[in-house]
């Protein structure tokens, strides 16, 4: 545990120095990144606000480097209609596809279309799985640091409930919590969820007894997770839950609506520091989010296309460090 923390400080550091460079450097940029047309999928930017600001930033990226052409497509949670997208862009010529699938489990046919084409691929935010990322070398994965992200988590927890002992309603010492997680075998959603809770129970000096009342899947949705929260706080056991923890804002959200609605103050922590999450931290409403640098991870995934499609190494121009095809953003402390 001490090394991940350690670990987490560092790249916090170095984090922090990327986003100054970005914000330095824009005037120069476009002399520094070759020409490229880049093809860029997104699941959903409607119903989440995190893959919102991705999209964003991904369409905003000629304006600082006009060398390069993004063609974007926002495939509304269909599959089918995102692979056609990928059809029609692959037709365009585009040199590189960055992607974040709406099923992570079917990348076969992506890796397929591009190996024929022998381009590169970036898999931005959901991961096709390792092993598939080996099977190609052109292929790379880019996403937050997930650990990090559940470990601060943990420890906001961890902090609130030293400085508001009125939490702890059965006053027996001990953390009763509800945890709402992001889609089964989704490997942020596990991460967040394995490290928010571990952190509370060994965090150094901080950690505190954690009972689990309950946890449920409820796939980063609003609506599913207000429905959820409603079924607990409907449940004999509905009563005894002290802390709810998500592994991202819009199920926060949707604890939030469900909690309020019945007039209950119960402390409620996100994931991914959404505009309307902060705002709802500041009025108190939220107990807390960590900072999921969108921004930043849609510029690394275009320069790593870039650096894939002319044979450099991904990492070129940024300093963050490539594991095995995959490189992660740190996240950040609100």
């Amino acid at each position: 545990m001490k090394k991940i923390l350690l670990l987490s400080g560092i790249l916090f550091l170095v984090g922090c120095d990327y986003l100054n460079q970005l914000t330095n450097n824009r005037d120069d940029s476009p002399k520094e990144i070759p020409s490229a047309k880049i093809g860029v999928l997104i699941s959903n930017s409607t119903d989440n606000p995190f893959f919102a600001s991705a999209y964003e930033a991904f369409k905003n990226f000629p304006k600082a480097h006009p060398n390069v052409k993004v063609l974007t497509n926002d495939a509304k949670d269909n599959h089918e209609q995102q692979m056609l997208a990928l059809d029609n862009m692959l037709s365009q010529r585009v040199q590189a596809i960055v992607i974040n699938m709406v099923e992570a489990k079917k990348s076969d046919e992506v890796f397929t279309k591009v190996k024929n084409l022998n381009i590169p691929v970036v898999f931005f935010n959901r991961s096709p799985g390792q092993f598939k990322l080996f099977t190609y070398k052109k292929s790379f994965f880019v996403d937050g640091d997930a650990v990090q992200g559940g470990v601060i988590q943990g420890q906001k927890v961890l902090e609130g409930w030293k400085a508001h002992p009125e939490w702890d309603k059965n006053h027996d010492g001990q953390i009763q919590f509800a945890m709402l997680k992001g889609i089964e075998g989704n490997p942020s959603a596990e991460a967040r969820t394995r490290w928010a809770i571990s952190t509370i129970r060994s965090y150094p000096k901080l950690s505190v007894p954690a009972e689990q009342v309950f946890l449920g899947v409820a796939n980063f949705k609003m609506l599913q997770a207000k429905a959820l929260t409603n079924q607990w706080l409907n449940s004999p056991k509905g009563n005894k839950i002290e802390v709810i923890l998500a592994n991202n804002d819009s199920m926060a959200l949707g604890a939030l609506q469900a909690t309020e609605e019945r007039n209950l103050k119960i402390p409620i922590f996100g994931i991914d520091a959404i505009p309307v999450a902060r705002n709802l931290v500041k009025q108190g409403r939220l107990a807390n989010t960590v900072i999921n640098d969108a921004s930043t991870q849609a510029d690394v995934s275009i320069r790593v296309a870039i650096n894939l499609i002319y044979d450099r190494p991904a990492s070129d121009g940024t300093p963050f460090r490539e594991d095995y095809q995959v490189i992660r953003i740190p996240y950040k402390e609100l």
